[in-house]
């Protein structure tokens, strides 16, 4: 039903922009799969397009995509009528796709859980220490905000629902692949790509990531054309009376106007 209602609402160019991004998707897991089949023989195809890496392809592919989802709701802030109380809202979701995107790119959570691991942790401690903070620490922050926002993440629901159902499902996909398959990772003790198990889960975990961005994407475009349309339909009857009122001759002087002679002093 998200798909089919994904599908009738978006422009010509926006469908296109959507199909290329989860072609783009499935050809990024597939090269990963087939230069594991092939046995790595190629280091430059690993460094740029292996999905575990930082500052490679994937990882820019996946900070774009998160910074066109704080585009939009960039855009929908300024957009949004003030009466409806979600300008704010819409401000502080871009803020947090924007920090997402940021940490994407530079890989912040790492170096920061990389940073309390030698300070305040034991240093023989694995790379598992640093995802699992992160896994805690982000959906923690995300339940705190979604409490502190709940009126405006209502009033969302009310005035935009179907809208709303896209959004949630992709946040749901992207949130299971952040933190549900990622925390399948606990379970082997080195981050080896040659091991068939770890290189699936970081593809379902990326893949499911990336899945979730482009749907994150869809709703948020679709809320982008609906909102300011919403806004124009609402003002259309108050345009068109006072258009009408504009129209109408002044009291007394309908003669006048229809022989086109000046009214007499």
């Amino acid at each position: 039903m998200v798909f089919k209602y994904i599908d009738k609402h978006l422009t010509p160019s926006a469908r296109y922009l959507l199909i290329g991004l989860f072609l783009v998707e499935i050809a990024l897991v597939a090269i990963n799969l087939i230069h594991y089949a092939l046995g790595f023989p190629i280091d430059l195809v690993h460094m740029w397009f292996y999905l575990d890496h930082e500052h490679n392809f994937a990882s820019w592919f996946s900070s774009s995509q998160l910074l066109l989802i704080a585009t939009c709701f960039l855009a929908l802030g300024a957009l949004a009528n003030p009466k409806l109380r979600l300008n704010w809202f819409f401000y502080l979701v871009s803020a947090g796709f924007a920090f997402l995107s940021m940490d994407e790119g530079i890989a912040f959570h790492e170096l920061t859980w990389g940073l309390i691991k030698r300070h305040f942790m034991d240093w023989q401690a694995g790379d598992n220490s640093i995802i699992g903070g992160a896994v805690f620490a982000y959906p923690t922050l995300g339940i705190i905000l979604v409490a502190l926002n709940w009126r405006s993440i209502w009033t969302s629901w009310q005035h935009f629902r179907v809208q709303s159902i896209v959004l949630a499902t992709g946040v749901g996909i992207y949130v299971f692949g952040a933190a549900g398959v990622e925390a399948v990772s606990f379970e082997f003790e080195t981050r080896d790509p040659k091991n068939i198990w770890y290189l699936l889960q970081v593809s379902i975990e990326e893949f499911l990531e990336m899945v979730g961005c482009t749907v994150i994407l869809c709703g948020s475009m679709i809320l982008l054309f609906t909102v300011p349309l919403r806004e124009v339909r609402a003002e259309l009857p108050q345009l068109k009376a006072d258009i009408e009122q504009a129209h109408q001759p002044l009291p007394g002087n309908q003669q006048d106007i229809k022989s086109g002679q000046p009214e007499k002093a």
